[in-house]
This record gives structure tokens, C-alpha cells and sequence, in this order.
């Protein structure tokens, strides 16, 4: 007897001893096979003897490259079946004798299956032709198997008519399959179609948990079907991307089993062979893997006396945001969307177990939390669970969405059943719970944001570049919402800013950043201390691509910085420095900002991370986000580390005084402490101030006409992140009390005099603006005023913009030396009648003029879906939707005002996301978001999800010779 036929013989004692089980009261099957046979010893393909070589084949056959082995048009089915099998007598493989029973015990079991191995042309059909067939490259046992590809987009489909006979009490059926090309997009599916194929009755999908190797898949049919002439079919559906997969199919087997008496089955069942024939033993019981401390089981109740065969347990459940460890020292965050991954543990088999789900329960103050339990989010709702889960394949857990409603400040209990249904067969179902998760969720306040488009005008002359803000980009932000540990963002869009330096070089950067510092302290002046990291808002200049030399800029720590609009990880990286964190070495060249307690080597992030919006799985070697290594996510240390500093955000703050007049002092020190500037000494009517003696080397003092020291004030100014081994030079900026009589600003280095600024003698002289509309376009006002110092020359103009009567200012731009302004109001928030300001300051003292612009219209917010790439799912697989939505006017718009609809199904929630689980009904379907500002001005954005089981056929074909 040759090995090819043992082969066959020992899968069938596999699937005849499951079938035995539940016969004999056994619900459902699972089949543990070895998938070591005939297979290399690294676990690769075995090489075909004739690989790139001509094969001897029967006349009509041809060879492909690679060497293939495919039908012709004739061959394998007679001519009067080219239209398809339907109606067409096919032989039923004879009953299995000697094969597959027991010594003692024959099973009366037959496999329905002609030519399972693929090792003739019969029984098999298949379409289109240049999609599917036989191939003599790749092989589980035998000379040959078949495959299907995707190759110009078809769906391939192979199947087999068999007959079932009625008098089976229990129906399997397994086979081997490897992934020779796999596309994740794509689907595999194991279907059960009637013999016309008007109605489909069974199907699931496969899992491939890597690509390369063969897996063993067996799963428990309807006993519904017996006495019916079914289809089994392998369909290989593609998702209409470029990419290509190809699988292939061996030592295919349908066995049903007729048993009118139970017999009670031996342990092992030995074939009747000669003695080379193997013996199926079941491996011997594993001692299972202790759970951590925090995972301790509710009622650990051991089987009072072993039980042999497979046992599938709860192995342990790890909770991610963003990133998380083995043993979920990651607190969560409470509002955040989250996914939780349950790993299961496979005891007593040799090869990984298809058709493997678990649910999902939710716990709080011991009672169970509305939506618990949950179903996987993986295809079709199940895994091939693997002998050794690896955390760094997605498909190797049970993966769930936590709706967003459990993730409330406090403790939280979770807990999973494996197996739950019992749809695989196994030796003990009495562990297949797990014990208790404990989590803690903590409650982190928002980030605020204030988002200013920089529109950049190189050197003042010559095109001016605006950043494009949308949800493409995160509105400016990139990934920061997928790296941060927050609920939600607080945006407000800032009046664009006219920047007129040169980002071509860093002194540029460098300028642009201290305006940005400047800004803010001129809009916020009762924060004084712009370089502290728990300080909010954090004020972020989006830069158009066209400044392109560093990818961003920002005080570390500080409350401003910078960045490019089209770098997805430039924002958090440079608001990372804000919350004062330091550069991460990653084996690139080193500079000045190193932080030495960063814990893995490299720069990588350490473990695992998630993006909860997209549902993509991030590897342990992506470098973290505070690095200059690519690619990029953030690791468990950041993590926790802006956590805490969000969390306690404002602490740090310094105590000020109440409001009163005051000079804003801003400068820059050279980085060696040696020389400085002071730019000006900008009188405020009434602001905080900073309270004497403060601390640091460097200080200020204001000194009267008589030169003496009225007010001291110390302190350290934060250094930018530069990425070099050059110290960049060092800003300050805060508020200052008024003093009679003032003669001089001064810096000091300790003992050593920097910098002084001499006291006006007097404001400028400012005339009223006037404002020209151009003709056909309301919207661009040219703005020319008139201003001069009492000596004659030309003091520096800043412009500014109130929407509501003065109230509040947004700075449009400063440091001007000309004195005209092109305004364009469609870049302004809406206002009844607007006003702008003009402010003509030197050292010490400033004269200002207004002039009102008319009314400013509303302008619509803009809104965008983010989600997971890959949007085909199947019935009753949730998809998590998130939408953002930020306005001009109102900022970043509360949930209330966002709502999800479907054309056909009507409104399907509010708020920031949603988890949509669709019904049995196939196609596609748009999701819309719509969102409201306070003015009633409405947009919206949508998405397409294809819904789908396997397709039906429409033209049936028989394997061909492609």
C-alpha cells in the first residue's frame, strides 16, 4: 500500500472517531490532525521532482510555468457537463472497508469525496478556467492539489456534487489548505450549496494564520442535510484591490456516519494496513498555562478525573487603546474606544484548530453591563487558534470592540468563554471560562487645541501657501487621536496667521515658532507661563508643505509648536515635547534631547499596539512616536507618561497676581547664555502678572528713569526640540507689572548684563485705517493705514480680528513694517460686523485704531469618517465608524451635534462613533455622518460598507486547463 493511500486512511480515522463522538451524544466535532506529514522540516512547501522542469503527462495535458499540472477542456468530465453539474450522475466514492475503523470496532462511515488527494482528473468543477486547477508544485501528500488565485479579479470557485445518505446521524468534513499568496482583504470560504445551487446551506471562512504552510480545517455539517445532493465548494472571494492571493486545497473529505447502536471509542484507533500504516494516538494532556495574578478564575473547578482529547481554554485577554502590555499594566481611558483580544490556549493537538469563537462578558460592581456578552470582530467571527498564540498577529486572538458606554471612570470586569456553542469538539468543556480581568479606567481631560493655519509667504513676496485642512489629515493633527490616551480633542481653529520669513532655513523655523509663542501670549496674557507642559491650550502652527525643511518645531516644554500639514505623526511628535517628553534614540544620529530612561533599545515600542479606529494591528518593532525612525507608533512609556501629565495637567503652574496693567517682555537668548535680544515691552490694560522673585539663572528687571530696580523678576527659558547636536537658541516670554517712570528693560545672565531695551519717549502716531472691497468680491478688503515714531522712523504694525464686539482678539499677523494687509474675510469666523484692530508699537509703548470690516457669513463645518480599511464584512460583524467634525466658528462640535443615518434604515445614533453590526441583508450601504454647527449650517460625509456571504454562481464550468 503506497504512503499517499495511508495518508488518506489516517485522516479518515480522524474524522471517523470525531463522528463516533457525536453519534453518540456529542453536539459538534473538532478534528486535531498532524500537519507535519510530508512537509519539509523548516514547515515550507515540499518542492515538486519536476518544479521548472516538462512533466510526463497524458496526451492534451500542458504545463504551465512553475510546472503546473492542469486539466485540459475534456478532461476530468464528459463533454454533456461543460454547462455545469447539475442534474449530471456523479459516482459516490465507494464505503470505507478496512480504512478508517478499529480492529475491534468497525465504524460504518463513508467519505463521499471522489478523488479528495486531486491525484486524477474526476469529480472536481471548477470556474473561471484561468483561475483554478491542479497543481504539481505544491502538494500536502500525493503528487498533486488544487488552487484557486484571484488573479484579474475573478472570484474562483471549485466544488464537488455528493450525495449524503440519509441515514447519516453525523456529517464532517476536513482538508488540508495553505495560503500560497494571501491578501487579508480577501476571503476564503468553506460553502455548502444545494444541488442546483439555488440555496446556500452552510458556509464559514477560513483563517490562515501565515502564509507558506499548511493547516488542517474540519468542521461539523448540518445533520439537516443528510439525504440531500449537496455542492461542496471552496470559493476564493477577491476585494477588488490589485493584490493577489492564491490557496490551495489537499486530501479533501466529506465522511458521514451511520450508527443505529453507540459503541464506546477506544482511545486510539488503528487502521488495518500494513504495518507501516500509523497509529492515531492522542498526544498527551498538557498541564495548561498558569493565568496572570489579575486574571484569577471566578470558580476554578477542575475536571474531578482527566480527560483526554482536545481542550481549549481561556489563555488570558489583554486590553488595548493604543498600546498595551502582556499584562495590561495600561490603565484605560475612560470614553476611548478600546479592543480587547482574547488568546486562546490549545491543549492535546499537533496542528492549529479552524472554527474556533468566544464571547465577551462585561462586569461592574458584580453586575453585567448592558450589549455583554460580545462576538469577535474577526472574519466570520472565528480563528484557526494556533498552538502558540504570537501578540503580533492579529488573527491569533479573538478580537472585540468594547462599546464605548463600559469605559466610564472606574473599575471594570471582564471575562470570556471559549467555545461557547461547542461547535468543536473537545475532551473538557469545563474550563472554557475564564477568570476575572480586573482594568481600572481612568478619566483624562481633554486635550485642548487651538489649530493655526500658517499662510506662508516666503521673505514677503511672491505666492502665498495656505495648509488644507480636512479630515484626511486629522484637520492638521495626522494620528495624534489614534497615539494619545484621549477620549476627545478639543479643537478651535484659529484665524489663519501671515508668516513672511523663510522656512527654507532653520533660523526661519526657529522665528516662526517664537511668533507662535508670541501669539499666544499676546491673546492669552492672564497664562503667563508659556513653557509649561500641563498648560492649556496648546497653540499648533499647521504649515503648508511648501516650508518644508524640518518636519516640525516646538518648545519642550512649552504650550506652542509646529509642524507640516502632510506628515500623519508630526503633530503628536511635537506636542509629545509640549508634555515634555524628550527624543527617543532609535540608532540614528544623536542630538541634545535624549531621554536615557526610554526602556527598550532601539527606539522600538516594546509590545504590540492597536489603532482602536481602524482596527489594525501595529508590530512590536515600529519605533516610538518621540523618535526620528520610521515606522512610527508610541510605546507603553509615552503612553503612560502623557496620561499622567494630562491627568494633572496645570499643576505646575505658576501663582500670579490679579489683573492689572502690565508689559508683555518677550525675547531670545543666544543658546551659550552669552547674548540676547529683547524685542519690545508691550504695554497690556489689564492682565495677571508674574509674582517676584521667580527662579533660574537669567532675570528682568524694570528700572526707572533714575536706573533704578523697580521690579526682579528670575527665571529659565525651555529650549526647542531641535534634532541636532547645535543648541538652538533659548525664548521667554511673561507679563510684567507697570512701573512710573520708566526708564529701561533689562536681561541678565546672573551677574553679566545681555540686553537692554530703552524706554519710548512716546507712542506712535497711527492714522485711521481705510478698508477698499474689491470689485465683484466682498470678501478681500485691502487695509492701508499711516504710522510713525516720534523719531521718524516706521514702528512695527500687528493685526488682529474680533467676531464679537472687541471681546476677544485672534492675531492675524505682526512684526509688519509696511502698512498695508490684504484680509480675506471668507478665512474669518462669522461675525455680524467684524472688527479689526490695528497696532503700532515700539519699545515700550503701542497706539491703536480700529475699523469695522461689515458682516462676516457663517461657514459650514467640515466633517470626515475614519474607520477600518478593509470595509467588507459580514452579517453580524460590528464595524466601528468615528467621526470628527470641527468648525471655524465653533471649534470641535460636541456629540449632540453629530448623527449617523442610513437611507434605508434611518437615523443609527449620535455622538463621536459608531459600532454597527449588519443584518442579514447583503450589498453595499452608506453610513452618513452628518454634522450641525450653532448656526444650523450643515455638512456631511459617507462611507460605503459591502456586506457579503459567499456569492451564488450564475455559470458553471468545469475545471479547466487554463
Amino acid at each position: 500500500m503506497n504512503t499517499y493511500i495511508l495518508r488518506r486512511w489516517a485522516l479518515l480515522v480522524l474524522l471517523i472517531v470525531g463522528l463516533v463522538v457525536m453519534a453518540q451524544g456529542a453536539t459538534l466535532m473538532g478534528v486535531v490532525a498532524s500537519a507535519t506529514a510530508n512537509t519539509k522540516e523548516d514547515g515550507s512547501f515540499p518542492v515538486d521532482a519536476h518544479e521548472g522542469q516538462p512533466v510526463s503527462q497524458p496526451s492534451g495535458d500542458t504545463v504551465a510555468a512553475g510546472g503546473e499540472h492542469l486539466l485540459s477542456a475534456t478532461q476530468g468530465a464528459p463533454p454533456q457537463l461543460l454547462a455545469g453539474p447539475n442534474g449530471a450522475e456523479q459516482p459516490l466514492a465507494p464505503a470505507v472497508t478496512g480504512a478508517g475503523q478499529s480492529q475491534q470496532d468497525p465504524t460504518p462511515c463513508t467519505d463521499q469525496v471522489i478523488n479528495g488527494g486531486f491525484e486524477s482528473n474526476t469529480g472536481w468543477y471548477g470556474e473561471p478556467a484561468t483561475n483554478v486547477g491542479f497543481s504539481t508544485v505544491y502538494a500536502y501528500s500525493g503528487a498533486r492539489s488544487a488552487y484557486a488565485n484571484t488573479n484579474y479579479g475573478a472570484t474562483a470557485s471549485i466544488w464537488q456534487l455528493v450525495e449524503i445518505p440519509a441515514a447519516a446521524n453525523a456529517l464532517s468534513v476536513g482538508f488540508y489548505s495553505a495560503a500560497i499568496f494571501g491578501d487579508p482583504g480577501e476571503v476564503v470560504y468553506l460553502s455548502v450549496y444545494d444541488e442546483s445551487f439555488d440555496n446556500l446551506l452552510y458556509y464559514t471562512s477560513l483563517i490562515y494564520p501565515s502564509t507558506g504552510s499548511w493547516y488542517w480545517f474540519a468542521a461539523t455539517l448540518p445533520i439537516e442535510l443528510a439525504g440531500q445532493r449537496v455542492n461542496l465548494t471552496f470559493q476564493l472571494v477577491p476585494d477588488g484591490d490589485v493584490y493577489y492571493s492564491e490557496v490551495n486545497f489537499d486530501d479533501v473529505a466529506l465522511v458521514s456516519c451511520t450508527q443505529s447502536e453507540p459503541a464506546t471509542p477506544t482511545a486510539t484507533a488503528t487502521v488495518v494496513a500494513p504495518t507501516a500504516t500509523p497509529t492515531i494516538v492522542p498526544p498527551t494532556v498538557e498541564t495548561p498555562t498558569t493565568a496572570p495574578p489579575t486574571n484569577t478564575p471566578i470558580t476554578p473547578e477542575p475536571p474531578e478525573t482527566p480527560v483526554s482529547g482536545l481542550n481549549l481554554t481561556v489563555e488570558r485577554i489583554e486590553v488595548s487603546q493604543a498600546i498595551q502590555t502582556a499584562n495590561n499594566r495600561v490603565p484605560l481611558v475612560a470614553g476611548r474606544p478600546a479592543v480587547a483580544r482574547v488568546f486562546v490556549g490549545v491543549q492535546n493537538a499537533s496542528a492549529n484548530i479552524a472554527g474556533v469563537t468566544a464571547r465577551l462578558h462585561a462586569m461592574r460592581n458584580g453586575s453585567e453591563l448592558p450589549d455583554s456578552p460580545l462576538d469577535p470582530f474577526n472574519p466570520g467571527g472565528v480563528i484557526a487558534a494556533p498552538l502558540a498564540p504570537n501578540r503580533s498577529q492579529f488573527n491569533d486572538s479573538l478580537n472585540f470592540h468594547l462599546p464605548v458606554s463600559w469605559l466610564v471612570d472606574g473599575p471594570l470586569t471582564l471575562w470570556a468563554e471559549v467555545n461557547p456553542g461547542r461547535t468543536v469538539t473537545e475532551g473538557n468543556y469545563n474550563d472554557n471560562r475564564s477568570g476575572q480581568l480586573n482594568l481600572t479606567v481612568r478619566a483624562v481631560p481633554p486635550l485642548q487645541v487651538v489649530l493655526i493655519p500658517i499662510a506662508y509667504q516666503r521673505n514677503g513676496s511672491g505666492p502665498v501657501f495656505r495648509p488644507e485642512l480636512n479630515s484626511a489629515n486629522g484637520f492638521g493633527l495626522g494620528v495624534l487621536s489614534a497615539l494619545f490616551p484621549l477620549a476627545r480633542i478639543e479643537y478651535t481653529i484659529h484665524s489663519e496667521y501671515l508668516f513672511r520669513g523663510d522656512l527654507n532655513t532653520a533660523q526661519g523655523w526657529q522665528q516662526l515658532l517664537k511668533e507662535m509663542g508670541d501669539l499666544r501670549l499676546r491673546e492669552r496674557p492672564h497664562e503667563p507661563m508659556l513653557f509649561n507642559a500641563g498648560l492649556m491650550p496648546k497653540y499648533y502652527g499647521v504649515v503648508p508643505s511648501e516650508g518644508r525643511l524640518y518636519g516640525g518645531l516646538a518648545y519642550a516644554p512649552g504650550s506652542t509648536g509646529l509642524g507640516l500639514v502632510d506628515i500623519p505623526t508630526v503633530a503628536a511628535h511635537e506636542i509629545g515635547h509640549n508634555l515634555g517628553a524628550m527624543h527617543t534614540a532609535c540608532g540614528g544620529p544623536n542630538d541634545n534631547n535624549i531621554d536615557p530612561a526610554y526602556p527598550y533599545s532601539g527606539g522600538v515600542i516594546g509590545n504590540p499596539g492597536i489603532n482602536p479606529y481602524t482596527r489594525a494591528l501595529i508590530a512590536d518593532t515600529h519605533k516610538d512616536v518621540m523618535s526620528y525612525c520610521e515606522p512610527v507608533w508610541i510605546s507603553d512609556y509615552h503612553y503612560v507618561r502623557f496620561m499622567e501629565t494630562l491627568i494633572s495637567r496645570g499643576a505646575q503652574a505658576a501663582a500670579v497676581g490679579e489683573a492689572q496693567a502690565g508689559w508683555l517682555i518677550t525675547g531670545r537668548i543666544a543658546a551659550d547664555g552669552a547674548s540676547a535680544t529683547l524685542d519690545h515691552a508691550e504695554p497690556i490694560t489689564s492682565t495677571a502678572v508674574v509674582t517676584p522673585p521667580g527662579s533660574g539663572r537669567f532675570r528682568i528687571e524694570l528700572r526707572d528713569q533714575a536706573n533704578e530696580v523697580q521690579f526682579s523678576y528670575a527665571f529659565e527659558p525651555a529650549r526647542m526640540d531641535v534634532h541636532d547636536t547645535t543648541l538652538p537658541p533659548l525664548d521667554f516670554g511673561f507679563v510684567a507689572p507697570r512701573i512710573a517712570d520708566l526708564g529701561s528693560v533689562q536681561l541678565w545672565n546672573e551677574s553679566t548684563l545681555l540686553a537692554t531695551l530703552a524706554a519710548a519717549a512716546g507712542p506712535p502716531a497711527l492714522s485711521a485705517p481705510l478698508a477698499s472691497f474689491a470689485e465683484g468680491d466682498p470678501d478681500q478688503v485691502t487695509l492701508t493705514w499711516e504710522a510713525l515714531n516720534t523719531d521718524g522712523s516706521t514702528p512695527l504694525s500687528t493685526i488682529r480680528y474680533s467676531a464679537d464686539g472687541g471681546q476677544t482678539w485672534q492675531i492675524l499677523a505682526t512684526g509688519l513694517a509696511d502698512t498695508t494687509y490684504l484680509l480675506d474675510k471668507s478665512r474669518l469666523p462669522a461675525s455680524t460686523n467684524g472688527l479689526v484692530e490695528i497696532i503700532a508699537s515700539n519699545t515700550t509703548q503701542a497706539r491703536t485704531t480700529q475699523i469695522a470690516i461689515g458682516e462676516v457669513q457663517n461657514k459650514p463645518p467640515q466633517v470626515g469618517i475614519v474607520g477600518p480599511a478593509e470595509r467588507t464584512v459580514s452579517p453580524g460583524e460590528p464595524l466601528l465608524l468615528t467621526g470628527l467634525a470641527i468648525d471655524l466658528e465653533d471649534g470641535a462640535l460636541p456629540a449632540v451635534q453629530l448623527t449617523w443615518s442610513h437611507p434605508q434604515l434611518g437615523t443609527l445614533g449620535q455622538g463621536d462613533t459608531l459600532i454597527w453590526t449588519p443584518e442579514a441583508t447583503t450589498g453595499e450601504h452608506t453610513i452618513i455622518l452628518t454634522a450641525t454647527d450653532s448656526a444650523g449650517a450643515q455638512s456631511q460625509a459617507s462611507v460605503t460598507i459591502v456586506v457579503t456571504t459567499p456569492p451564488t454562481f450564475t455559470l458553471l464550468l468545469p475545471v479547466v486547463q487554463r
